[in-house]
C-alpha cells in the first residue's frame, strides 16, 4: 500500500495583528484625503470632506479594498484572499497617481514646499501601499505549514495470539 502525504497550510493568531495593522492603513489611505486638509495636510483641495474624483480613485477604494482584505487575513478560511486584496489596494496606492493622467487631470500636491509635498507623496500614497503589500505577504508566510503522512499499517499480530517464547535453560552457579 503506498504511502499517502498530505501538506496543508494552517492559520496562525499572528495574523491578527497583521490584518488588524492592514486595516487600519487602509483606513488611513481612505480617510486622509477627507480629513488631511483640516490640519492642513490637503492633497488637492484645502476642503475638509470634500470628495472629488481623484479622492475615489486613488485612495477612498483601494482604502476600502486594503481594510476589507485586512479583516479577511484575520479571519481562518479567507487569509489568503485577504492577502491578495491587500496586495491589490497596495499596488493601485503606488501605481495609481501615476496612471491618473491618462484619463484625468494630473494629481498634484497643494503644497509649495518642496519638502511638504514629498511628504503629501509619502503619506498619502507610497508608505500606505508599501506597508500594506509588505504586511499582507507577510501574513501569508506567517500561516503554519503541516504536513501529514499516512503509511499502511503493519501487519501486527496481538501479544497473546503469538507463539511462547522459547525458554532457555538458565544455569545457576
Amino acid at each position: 500500500m503506498p504511502t499517502t502525504v498530505v501538506r496543508r497550510r494552517t492559520w496562525a493568531r499572528i495574523a491578527l495583528p497583521l490584518g488588524l495593522a492592514v486595516m487600519a492603513l487602509g483606513a488611513w489611505a481612505a480617510l486622509i484625503p477627507l480629513t488631511g486638509p483640516s490640519f492642513n495636510f490637503g492633497f488637492d483641495t484645502d476642503h475638509t470632506w470634500r470628495v472629488s474624483e481623484q479622492h475615489v480613485t486613488l485612495s477612498i477604494v483601494p482604502g476600502v479594498v486594503a481594510a476589507i482584505g485586512g479583516m479577511l487575513i484575520m479571519l481562518p478560511a479567507r487569509g489568503r484572499i485577504g492577502a491578495w486584496m491587500a496586495a491589490l489596494a497596495a499596488a493601485w496606492l503606488a501605481v495609481g497617481p501615476f496612471l491618473h493622467p491618462l484619463w484625468s487631470d494630473a494629481v498634484a500636491p497643494l503644497a509649495t514646499d518642496e519638502g511638504k509635498r514629498a511628504a503629501l507623496w509619502i503619506a498619502y500614497f507610497m508608505a500606505p501601499a508599501v506597508l500594506i503589500a509588505y504586511l499582507g505577504g507577510m501574513s501569508q508566510g506567517v500561516r503554519r505549514s503541516t504536513t501529514i503522512v499516512a503509511r499502511p499499517a503493519a501487519d501486527v499480530t496481538p501479544a497473546a495470539d503469538r507463539a511462547p517464547a522459547e525458554s532457555q535453560p538458565v544455569s545457576v552457579p
